[in-house]
């Protein structure tokens, strides 16, 4: 399975420069606007950015195409570093709503995930252990799910032992997070500042346990 995966990443980064190789080489073309659809938006940010300003400058602005895109760009440059964190305030599972900046005074993760997601739940051990390491410094985890039902969702948390807060409305891919964060693909994460601004987002593994321990001992 690790082999797989090791071969799966040096294809997607191989489509990601091809990708990237033909938008540079159309600039002018809305067929390069179209190409964008091949890249995940949240780690291609600032790419996305640079590409809007020449777009907006350009014959092809008033299309469609090129509206819809300028709009989707004017919504991550919101997500992007250095931003405060939109509002979400979602119900938990006994149907009380908890509003994400409720968490403001903490350092948080704000996490999407679900139980049907596989890289999800393989990424939720990670999660745990930096979790347990930081919870005594002051870490919370608000964690929104995608799932579409109750029963898996909960049934997740209690397999995987996550002890932390967990939001969902139960509407899949139709969530108002999604919309909201352009949500693309999970797992996805922020990491917001006690004022509830984005330091970082989707790290994982031992690189979110190394910025969390950057992050806690630059506080003291």
């Amino acid at each position: 399975v690790n082999a797989l995966n090791q071969k799966e990443a040096g294809f997607t980064n191989k489509m990601v420069d091809d990708v990237k190789g033909f938008i540079n080489a159309n600039k002018q073309s809305l067929v390069a606007v179209y190409a964008f659809n091949y890249l995940d938006p949240n780690e291609n940010v600032e790419y996305m950015i640079d590409f809007a300003k020449g777009l907006s400058k350009g014959v092809n602005s008033n299309h469609p195409l090129a509206k819809n895109f300028l709009n989707q760009v004017a919504g991550l440059e919101k997500l992007n570093i250095g931003q405060m964190a939109p509002e979400l305030n979602l119900p938990d599972a006994n149907g009380n709503n908890i509003a994400l900046s409720s968490f403001k005074g903490h350092y948080t993760i704000f996490d999407f995930w679900a139980s049907w997601c596989g890289p999800c739940r393989q990424e939720n051990p990670n999660l745990v252990k930096a979790y347990n390491r930081f919870k005594d410094k002051g870490l919370l985890i608000y964690a929104v799910s995608l799932d579409k039902a109750k029963e898996p969702w909960l049934e997740a948390i209690a397999a995987d032992k996550l002890t932390w807060t967990h939001v969902s409305d139960l509407k899949y891919w139709k969530s108002e997070a999604v919309g909201i964060y352009q949500i693309n693909g999970i797992p996805a994460n922020y990491v917001l500042d006690k004022d509830g601004k984005i330091l970082q987002k989707n790290l994982r593994g031992a690189e979110l346990e190394e910025f969390l321990n950057k992050l806690f001992t630059e506080q003291k």
